[in-house]
């Protein structure tokens, strides 16, 4: 019924099917810490990718280290691209280029209306 063949086979599936997972779980964290990252600077995320990984034995054990492109804007019309780094699911740093610090909100137009002229 099953030989060492099958079984083979199965742990081998097992195991594309787990680090499948683990590279999907490491991205949508990645792209967690963009948008928090851009969120907290006031930038608008573009986009973000992954740019390499590879798998590593460190000190706690086996890590798939990745880093992620991701494009921001502080100005909307320049673009910009940052490197987020990611040993598993944990965020290891986070490098930006100098980039244009956002212009403060505009404040709120001083202009009223009548309420029987503006809708004429």
């Amino acid at each position: 019924m099953f030989d060492l063949t099958n079984v083979l086979l199965l742990m081998l599936i097992a195991v594309i099917a787990l680090l499948f997972w683990q590279l999907r779980q490491q991205s949508e964290r990645a792209h967690y810490f963009a948008v928090q990252f851009c969120k907290q600077n006031q930038l608008q995320l573009l986009d973000i990718s992954r740019r390499k990984g590879k798998f590593s034995w460190q000190k706690r054990g086996p890590t798939w280290l990745a880093d992620y492109n991701f494009g921001f804007s502080s100005d909307h019309e320049q673009r910009y691209e940052g490197t987020l780094r990611m040993a598993n699911l944990q965020l290891r740093k986070i490098d930006t280029p100098v980039f244009r610090e956002p212009e403060p909100a505009a404040p709120a137009s001083s202009t009223s209306y009548e309420q029987g002229s503006y809708y004429q």
